[in-house]
């Protein structure tokens, strides 16, 4: 395992990372919640900068949009690498709650532009990352790992998401519990036609990121959960089509509330700590012969 050197005397220890995306962006380093950040040395490179920071008397980490701050993109592999940097820093810091997020389209007509989505199941569709992390990052450690997805969040982390949710949102939105997620391809928006597919299908809402996330997660023993700020309408299912500016207007709000909303759930998941958890029981393949074979 790489051995950790450079994290400074007056980090404290945390389990609990809040790993964001598009949602809350820079956002939350700006905060009174972080004290610092520091950056860590991983077999496949420099970690992403980590934040610390504590809220209510828990400590937890902060990596910024899925950390990919800092990558070189000219570079290729960058996006795989970066992934691979993130987790593998996670990991070595004993984190084992992830509280992902990010900004999505809706593919679910009923689901509008504005309204939160807590996923419960994806399909990756992901071309660009390894699918398989186990034993690039815990080595021979990794054993049995091929974890079952059934199911693909952790559902203690999905309640705690939905109740902040719905604390944090107007009348005019909605907060979505459960629903399922596409992983695109990444680099662009989905096209016309993989959207009306999707759609076809029953996929609810189509990002770049979580599907990643939610495998690694559990390949790596942590628990994982997010929460999805509806940013567009997935290309081509509504008549009016979605232009920059309504980015440019659902942003500031994503990012301003999903700071209230991640420093809600922290000491919340924090409480966890000790509970028997849905992914304990899920994660490694028992033997393929019985000692009594």
């Amino acid at each position: 395992m790489d051995s950790i050197t450079q994290i400074p005397k007056d980090v404290p220890e945390s389990h609990i990372c809040v790993l964001g995306g598009t949602n809350i962006a820079m956002v939350l380093t700006k905060t009174e919640y972080i004290s610092g950040s520091f950056q860590i040395e991983t077999r496949f490179g420099p970690s992403p900068e980590i934040f610390y920071g504590e809220v209510d008397g828990v400590p937890f980490y902060h990596i910024a949009v899925h950390g990919g701050i800092g990558v070189d993109r000219s570079q290729l592999n960058a996006d795989a690498n970066g992934f691979l940097c993130t987790w593998a820093a996670m990991h070595m810091l004993g984190v084992t709650e992830v509280l992902g997020g990010a900004t999505a389209g809706a593919l679910n007509t009923d689901i509008k532009v504005g309204d939160w989505v807590i996923p419960d199941d994806f399909i990756d569709y992901n071309v660009n990352r390894p699918r398989t992390v186990s034993y690039l990052i815990l080595g021979n450690d990794a054993g049995a790992v091929f974890p079952r997805m059934n199911p693909a969040t952790d559902p203690e982390i999905d309640n705690i998401f939905y109740e902040a949710c719905v604390k944090y949102t107007s009348d005019e939105y909605k907060t979505w519990k459960g629903g399922i997620v596409v992983q695109d391809c990444g680099g662009r928006f989905e096209g016309v036609a993989e959207s009306r597919l999707w759609n076809r299908e029953g996929m609810d809402v189509v990002t770049t990121a979580v599907g990643t996330e939610i495998a690694y997660a559990r390949q790596l023993g942590m628990n994982y959960g997010c929460f999805l700020g509806i940013s567009t309408p997935a290309e081509g299912l509504i008549d009016r089509e979605w232009d920059w500016d309504d980015l440019a207007y659902h942003y500031p709000r994503f990012h301003k509330l999903s700071v209230k909303i991640c420093m809600e759930a922290v000491p919340k998941v924090a409480a966890l700590k000790g509970k028997p958890r849905v992914g304990d029981s899920l994660r490694i393949h028992p033997p393929l012969e019985r000692e009594d074979d």
